[in-house]
């Protein structure tokens, strides 16, 4: 019998690096993919940042009404939400 020739129910080894090298391969596809398509930044929603300082009873006061929102916001939404609630308010 010959070196490297097939034999029905022989016992066949796998190489060891064999899934690593087919990693590699994949990644490399998806990264030659990824450049090829150029860089594509996220468009951001909020452009303009503001730094607000809020005490504890106000982060309470915010977290209790997020807690009524469904789906659920985050605390940036909530603050704007609310923000945009209080400049619809007419002034008493």
């Amino acid at each position: 019998m010959k070196h490297g020739s097939v034999v029905a129910g022989a016992e066949v080894h796998a190489s060891p690096r064999l899934p690593y090298l087919i990693y590699a391969l994949y990644a490399l596809v998806n990264i030659a993919y990824a450049l090829s398509r150029g860089p594509m930044p996220r468009p951001e929603l909020f452009p303009v940042k503001k730094v607000v300082g809020f005490d504890q009873a106000m982060i309470d006061a915010i977290d209790k009404w997020r807690a009524k929102q469904k789906p659920l916001p985050n605390v940036s939404e909530a603050i704007r939400r609310l923000v945009e609630l209080g400049l619809k308010a007419k002034p008493k």
